[in-house]
């Protein structure tokens, strides 16, 4: 958990310099100290909409997600490139920071669902694409329908919501293809908390059984939070262990009688060796 809150503070502390550094350049202006901490507070207003599209994106279904995805990219992006074409079809002269701050957004939200299917295993791809442009896509469209019109009246301050959450989402996007956290379910990634008995364990203990276990095993010495162990009478304790022990199967944990309590006998789950 250190090193997932360690990230979040140094991509806010990054967004925070990105605002008071990059902004200016663009406009054509010198950087001003107090856009630092603007910056800083829209990095902290960009994490939760990041953290609540990862959650909101969980409860969804592939094809979903796939699809709000792609309606969030269009309904956040089509307008900016549609009046870049339009200019341009005309032939009115753009700025370069113009054009920059209207195209650079859509096109890293589209290079991100690139860069996670290529380097997704195969047979995953897809699934890695769509999962990088919504975690993209989302959190934009509520940046460019909320907080830019909620600052429009202040140029400079449109430019670094937009610019600032395209640059904290693309980082985020890049973290996630590169090295994920397990908070985004990653199967590459350490787990946030180690835990002798993994939960995928508890859970197969739990539904193979109908019941629930107990964090801990009880030792004559007291107790021993390195195993999980059920609740079973005298007589059930044979069919408990042969249950799961062939639920279990090749993986490294076994079931053994444990001891008396209250009655009645725990049957202790513990990694192999």
């Amino acid at each position: 958990m250190g090193k997932v809150m360690l990230r979040e503070f140094i991509l806010v502390l990054v967004t925070g310099l990105f605002g008071w550094l990059a902004i200016p350049a663009l406009l054509h202006q010198s950087p001003a100290f107090p856009l630092l901490f603007v910056g800083l507070f829209l990095g902290l207003t960009f994490a939760p909409m990041h953290a609540i599209a990862l959650m909101v994106g969980r409860r969804f279904p592939p094809v979903v997600r796939t699809w709000v995805g792609i309606f969030a990219w269009l309904f956040a992006f089509l307008g900016q490139i549609k009046g870049v074409l339009a200019v341009l079809a005309e032939g009115m002269l753009v700025s370069t920071g113009t054009v920059t701050g209207q195209l650079i957004p859509p096109l890293l939200g589209l290079l991100l669902p690139l860069l996670a299917a290529l380097r997704a295993p195969k047979g995953e791809r897809g699934q890695a694409a769509a999962w990088s442009l919504f975690l993209f896509s989302l959190p934009m469209w509520v940046v460019r329908d909320v907080l830019v019109r909620m600052v429009s009246p202040d140029v400079v301050l449109m430019w670094m919501a937009m610019l600032g959450g395209t640059f904290y989402m693309f980082l985020h996007g890049l973290l996630r293809v590169y090295a994920p956290s397990a908070v985004e379910d990653d199967k590459r990634s350490e787990p946030l908390v180690r835990r002798p008995v993994p939960d995928a364990i508890v859970g197969l203990v739990e539904g193979t059984l109908h019941r629930r276990a107990r964090p801990y095993a009880t030792t004559p010495a007291g107790l021993d939070d390195a195993a999980i162990s059920v609740l079973c009478k005298a007589d059930e304790v044979e069919q408990v262990v042969g249950q799961l022990t062939a639920a279990l199967g090749e993986r490294p944990f076994q079931a053994t009688p444990g001891q008396m309590v209250k009655g009645q006998v725990e049957v202790v789950i513990r990694a192999k060796g």
